[in-house]
């Protein structure tokens, strides 16, 4: 448990990290663009490795009810927020493209054929 003192250091890093994310992350996720691939990969991966570490950390002070400070749950909360973000737009360009891919041709003739063949068999029906 933290004592007084500490929880005032502690707010007060928070703070730092909270001015610090607010503006890098809209940074980051417009330099995005300019990464290749592999890049991203190595973001994203280091990104889910400080998400696990602080998930733990938040959950940590969450049990102890942040302290009984509305302040810390606030830039706890905002903090998540920002590093969410960053986690959706890494993701986002991670996937944007990679399952895009063309019908071949012999599945779009293979399907037209039984579509011919189920209108013929319709229409002969009909008569």
């Amino acid at each position: 448990m933290l004592i007084r003192g500490d929880v005032v250091e502690f707010k007060n890093l928070l703070k730092e990290v909270e001015n610090a994310t607010d503006s890098n992350v809209e940074d980051l996720c417009s330099d995005l663009d300019s990464l290749d691939f592999n890049e991203i990969e190595k973001l994203y991966s280091k990104y889910k490795k400080f998400s696990s570490f602080y998930d733990g950390m938040n959950h940590k002070y969450s049990t102890e009810n942040y302290f009984n400070d509305p302040e810390v749950k606030n830039l706890l909360r905002q903090i998540t927020k920002n590093l969410h973000k960053l986690e959706f737009t890494c993701y986002r360009h991670l996937n944007h493209d990679s399952h895009i891919t063309s019908t071949p041709e012999y599945i779009k003739s293979g399907i037209s054929q039984i579509s011919m063949k189920t209108i013929g068999e319709n229409l002969d029906k009909k008569k």
